[in-house]
């Protein structure tokens, strides 16, 4: 397993392999900051060897949405403590900490209509509630795009090492990008220039907040695989040269959305290294940038092949990471055998 436990280099990150813990929700603080018991839980894979760690994304603002129906936060000084307290405990085990950030979850917010605004590119269903009609965000999207530099600085003192721009999987930004959610007729609209504008300032506003040689991430979603949703032919491939043009360290490739979830969370139903195709596209097509592959890869021997091959620079592992926080020392040391397997 030499290429799959080397140390690989991300600007001037270095990490002590090529093995990360995929962002995942789980439980958090009232504020949605670090919970006691999320500490707990990220330390424990930090212990047993992930070379970076991913906790859930992190929403810029509690405006539009709430943390009972989300992921992390961090907006105020009190979560960047928290964070900071946790980020310093993965470093004692040589782990790195990689930071998600989100304008906000847009159509797919989980959060009570009485409680939430539901917020979108355009007037888009809500997905947990179809009978609400999402609010079209107009001049609040600077808003969120000056929250999104804030939370990119606190991060930076909190002592994050990568951020990544949460553009994926028909989340907000993606829904500003995708044809399917945005029917704006504005300066955010139309034209794919126009969609990936809110991308792009929030993008920036980031890079402002950490300055030119911070490590920042992209995660991006190809293809949705629903009737009207991105395809490969259809702006995939060409967001996908967008991106490779920009300043980014590595693309956390993704598949799939909400209405094709076991396609982006694969359950066990789905063939091993499930979302491989789309990376192999990518590079068909003259892709050459870092990528971040997950999607069913806890075979330690296929781990070492998509590496080896080039497809990919760096595996993440979900659920395998839930079944056993020890897969990496594991594999390392040549115990697979006392793995616990996640199907």
């Amino acid at each position: 397993m030499s290429h799959l436990f080397e140390e690989y280099k991300i600007g001037s990150v270095t990490l002590k392999n090529r093995v990360a813990m995929a962002p995942m929700g789980h439980v958090h603080a009232a504020d949605g900051g670090v919970s006691e018991q999320q500490h707990a839980y990220i330390l424990e894979r930090a212990k047993g060897g992930f070379g970076l760690i991913y906790p859930s994304a992190h929403t810029v603002t509690d405006k539009y949405e709430k943390p009972e129906g989300s992921g992390n936060f961090l907006f105020n000084y009190s979560q960047a403590a928290r964070l900071a307290h946790l980020v310093d405990e993965v470093h004692q085990y040589g782990a790195k900490f990689a930071i998600q950030l989100t304008p906000g979850y847009g159509r797919v917010n989980k959060g009570n209509p009485a409680q939430t605004i539901h917020v979108s590119a355009s007037d888009n269903r809500a997905f947990y509630y179809p009978d609400v009609v999402c609010h079209t965000l107009t001049v609040e999207i600077h808003e969120l795009v000056a929250c999104m530099g804030k939370s990119a600085a606190l991060a930076k003192m909190a002592g994050v090492d990568i951020i990544e721009i949460h553009a994926y999987g028909g989340y907000l930004i993606d829904q500003f990008m995708s044809k399917v959610w945005n029917r704006r007729d504005d300066e955010y609209g139309g034209s794919l220039d126009n969609r990936m504008r809110f991308f792009n300032e929030c993008t920036q506003a980031v890079r402002r907040a950490v300055g030119p040689d911070f490590p920042i991430s992209v995660k991006y979603t190809p293809v949705h695989e629903i009737e009207g949703g991105r395809t490969f032919e259809d702006e995939g491939i060409e967001i996908a040269r967008r991106l490779q043009d920009m300043d980014f360290a590595y693309m956390h490739v993704d598949y799939g959305c909400y209405e094709r979830w076991n396609l982006a969370i694969p359950s066990a139903y789905e063939k091993q290294g499930a979302q491989l195709h789309v990376a192999e596209r990518l590079r068909k097509e003259g892709i050459t940038m870092p990528f971040l592959i997950q999607g069913k890869l806890n075979d330690p021997v296929e781990a070492e092949r998509v590496i080896e091959s080039g497809l990919t620079d760096m595996i993440a592992l979900g659920k395998q990471s839930l079944a056993d926080p020890y897969w990496p020392s594991k594999v390392k040391n040549g115990r697979v055998d006392d793995i616990d397997f996640c199907c």
